[in-house]
């Protein structure tokens, strides 16, 4: 009886987190006439969490999982992945030098602050995704900023429920 009390909280508090990190944001979509490409723009709008940046502060670096996925939701079935792209981002802080960087696509940019990286990692970003122009509509697009937890130390990947700072940021559109 206790371990379903317990998997039950753990439900909960999962729910509670990603309704609290998700979001509708701006999001624009502009499709190509050829039909074979979506570019999409958007902007994070991301605040910091307190234990975020004390993690961030005693120079342990982050690695941000960025998904964009294209789903297809189903009444009974599972949802169906029309088109996903992943990408890699890290933050890094330096005490020493007192610099903070921010890797994206092969780019390394330095900063002074955290608040300035933050404001850059909220400016407007945009992505190209490949998919078929009958698969485009009805759909919802998923953008979703989360810290990859195996990257961690051992002892912040050793939580009885995840944090609600393990997912930055979750944005939904629907096509």
């Amino acid at each position: 009886m206790m371990a379903f009390f317990f998997n039950f909280l753990l439900k909960i508090s999962f729910l509670i987190t990603l309704c609290a990190s998700s979001a509708i944001a701006e999001i624009i979509v502009n499709k190509n006439d050829d039909g074979k490409q979506i570019q999409i723009e958007y902007e994070l709008n991301y605040q910091m969490h307190e234990e975020f940046e004390k993690i961030i502060d005693k120079g342990i670096s982050i690695n941000i999982l960025e998904e964009i996925k294209i789903i297809k939701e189903r009444d009974y079935f599972f949802d169906k992945e029309i088109a996903s792209q992943k990408n890699y981002k890290r933050i890094e802080y330096h005490p020493l030098i007192k610099k903070y960087y921010f890797y994206e696509r092969s780019e390394k940019k330095s900063y002074l602050s955290l608040n300035e990286l933050i404001v850059d990692i909220n400016k407007k970003r945009e992505l190209q995704l490949k998919v078929d122009k009958k698969d485009i509509n009805n759909n919802l697009l998923i953008i979703n900023w989360r810290i990859e937890q195996n990257s961690l130390p051992k002892s912040l990947q050793l939580n009885l429920k995840k944090p609600d700072w393990f997912v930055l940021k979750t944005l939904t559109y629907s096509l």
